[in-house]
């Protein structure tokens, strides 16, 4: 019960826009998590334990969200009758449940069909995929309340166009951030997983590589993730779940008895593209959609040019303990590739110095001479 209310109570402090809160709380609650399921297990409770410390941390967490929430609104009143809750949040719930699902079909698929270590590989792959897809997940959680900024129920025209180029601004930051994210994911897949899960899971590396892939093609999702619900479409919204998941188990069913775990990634992946591509179709009848597609295009050939000299120093320089060199290889490549396509701007450095503050405006100086954008950072400014 504790889980099912921590998504509403942690929409409500981003709504606020509290979100140090939330990332204290979040983490905290994890750590005492992780804590209490050691602990547990050491004092011999075998599974009932973990569950016991899972119960505990995600109570917890639920109740210091209500807390923060209690403490910025008071009381909690209900200002609408419960018939309409229901009729909004319900296409949420099922989409809930469909996002559910799409996190444990593709493994279901593979159970019976392929060897336990393949099933812990893949495991391996979808693990470190989630770890890399939370980072721009994270950018779309804060984009439900910046959007809600701009608009509300009215369709005043004013609110329809602030909104749609507070889309284009987001697909242009995310595409700056998330693609070469995915792409030097997807590059590094080989050392990263032997360095940080070992040499026995070496099959994840491939799984791992479509992933990132597919995260990279369809990263503009994250930035329609919460537009339905800001238009009051929940309905559409669940549907749109619902459809891209369904899809994509169907693709599973078909692919995984052929292709193994690569099949079950490629089942995955195609899920993010799936989500993608109805949003657009159905927003397009509603919004003037435009993405930032030269940030997008840019941001492509810049990874690609950090990938091929990634991939050109693993081939002659193989060593999974190099894997911090291509990493720091892969950025300066990406960052000189962006500098001769001339794709960052002094809005995009001004809002980097401003994200990161006043003790790390040596960052923003720094990327300043690298993309040889001319720009006077104040070290005196206040961050948004």
């Amino acid at each position: 019960a504790s889980i099912c209310v921590q998504g509403s109570l942690a929409g409500i402090m981003f709504g606020l826009r509290h979100f140090r809160e939330v990332s204290l709380t979040s983490m905290s609650a994890f750590a005492l998590r992780q804590t209490l399921v050691v602990s547990f297990l050491r004092l011999g409770f075998g599974l009932p334990g973990i569950v016991i410390g899972w119960g505990i941390g995600d109570s917890l967490y639920s109740l210091a969200l209500f807390a923060f929430v209690r403490k910025f609104l008071g009381p909690i009143r209900l200002g609408f009758g419960f018939s309409y809750l229901m009729r909004f949040s319900m296409p949420l719930f099922f989409g809930d449940v469909a996002t559910y699902a799409s996190t444990w079909f593709d493994r279901a698929l593979l159970l019976p069909l392929v060897s336990l270590s393949q099933l812990g590989a893949y495991n391996v792959a979808v693990t470190a995929f989630g770890l890399l897809a939370s980072m721009p997940g994270a950018v779309s959680g804060t984009l439900f309340p910046y959007y809600s900024r701009f608009y509300s129920d009215k369709n005043k025209v004013s609110e329809t166009e602030d909104l749609e180029y507070a889309i284009r601004k987001a697909s242009r930051y995310l595409s700056l951030f998330a693609i070469p994210l995915a792409v030097g994911m997807a590059a590094t897949a080989l050392p990263a997983v032997s360095l940080l899960a070992g040499s026995s899971y070496l099959d994840a590396a491939y799984p791992l590589a479509i992933l990132s892939i597919s995260l990279a093609i369809g990263c503009l999702a994250q930035a329609l993730s919460q537009i339905f619900v800001v238009l009051g479409r929940t309905g559409t919204s669940g549907a749109v779940t619902i459809g891209s998941v369904s899809i994509s188990l169907l693709l599973g069913i078909a692919a995984v008895p052929y292709l193994g775990i690569l099949g079950a990634s490629l089942s995955r992946g195609v899920s993010l593209l799936i989500s993608l591509a109805l949003a657009i179709s159905i927003l397009r009848r509603i919004l003037k959609l435009r993405f930032d597609l030269r940030a997008y295009t840019s941001a492509w050939i810049a990874s690609l040019a950090m990938a091929g000299i990634v991939l050109i120093a693993q081939m002659f320089f193989y060593s999974k303990y190099l894997l911090p060199v291509y990493v720091a290889v892969g950025g300066l490549v990406f960052f000189l590739a962006l500098r001769s396509l001339h794709s960052v701007t002094q809005e995009d450095l001004e809002l980097v110095s401003d994200f990161l503050g006043p003790n790390l405006i040596f960052l923003a100086n720094w990327m300043k001479k690298l993309l040889g954008v001319k720009v006077d950072i104040d070290s005196t400014r206040q961050p948004l």
